[in-house]
């Protein structure tokens, strides 16, 4: 049987998979059933998972980041050993939306924080009878005088 390879891997690619590997297991492997017990990760983690370069991998290079192939490859390397109470993909998605809609001045004061870890994003989705499904939020405008 072959080995699958990735289409879009390249040597740099294959160099910071090894390096995310190796953190992963040496740093976060021995914690995650403490990570479980516990229902978080530890701020001292996280602190090293963003000094590591491995938070918001996604985001642009001049806040910190690179592009969504790094984040893939946080996210194959967590995968094959189980972790998933890391919750960086809810910290990176709070930062896409501070970059996609934010202001430039926002972006350079929160996302490079987000980045190393200094900072943790989170969202915060839940509507009177939708819950967290944003499909399900109804809304309707009511003329209250001139508003």
């Amino acid at each position: 049987m072959k080995t699958y390879v990735s289409t879009w891997m390249d040597d740099d690619l294959h160099m910071l998979r090894d390096a995310i590997s190796r953190f992963v297991e040496t740093e976060m492997l021995p914690l995650d059933a403490k990570w479980r017990d516990q229902h978080r990760v530890d701020r001292e983690t996280w602190h090293k998972i963003g000094a590591a370069g491995f938070l918001c991998m996604d985001i642009p290079v001049e806040y910190g980041g690179g592009d969504f192939r790094h984040e893939a490859l946080l996210y194959e390397e967590l995968g094959r050993r189980g972790i998933s109470g890391l919750g960086q993909s809810v910290h990176s998605i709070a930062a896409q939306h501070l970059f996609n809609y934010g202001t430039e001045a926002q972006d350079q004061r929160w996302l490079p924080r987000m980045a190393r870890g200094e900072l943790i994003g989170a969202i915060g989705i839940t509507e009177p009878g939708a819950g967290s499904d944003m499909k399900g939020v109804r809304i309707r405008a009511v003329r209250d005088g001139d508003h």
